[in-house]
């Protein structure tokens, strides 16, 4: 799948995922020929104009911690304040749709990738309201991957 795919995959996501008092957002960034993660970092925050990237330091994290971050957000429902109420139908479509970007960043992890993330209190790149992530996929002289998820009322 390729960066544009997954793009569109992730702006149908946002779609089905808009409930009471409830939206996310999702971004994918690819970022070439990057050596450090201080580069990575700069691409960044030239992207977002935000020169937070480069002052605020992503943390070293694992794979692990990558999955159950991504798992929490695609399985938020909310409650009756602010949530998602979805029919066992669409709750299947989602499922679909949730694999091919689970596919897609998985193209990224090598046994050499290294995996950061950006902590919740720093508000990188923006604030969340329910759950949010932040994580950069380094691989060096390769593809590194920039992708976050955000809930908000």
């Amino acid at each position: 799948m390729t960066v544009e795919e997954v793009k569109k995959v992730l702006k149908a996501l946002e779609r089905k995922m808009y409930g009471y008092n409830y939206e996310v957002h999702f971004e994918v960034q690819v970022l070439d020929n990057c050596e450090t993660i201080d580069e990575v970092c700069r691409k960044l925050s030239v992207k977002y104009t935000d020169d937070r990237f480069c002052k605020v330091y992503p943390k070293l994290t694992n794979e692990l911690h990558l999955w159950e971050s991504i798992s929490y957000g695609f399985a938020y429902r909310g409650d009756d304040a602010a949530g998602l109420k979805l029919t066992g139908e669409k709750e299947e479509l989602l499922l679909i749709e949730e694999k091919k970007v689970e596919l897609f960043i998985q193209q990224y992890l090598t046994n050499t990738t290294e995996i950061f993330n950006y902590p919740d209190e720093s508000d990188m790149p923006y604030v969340f309201l329910f759950w949010g992530y932040s994580f950069i996929l380094f691989n060096i002289n390769g593809k590194s991957l920039f992708i976050n998820g955000i809930s908000i009322d």
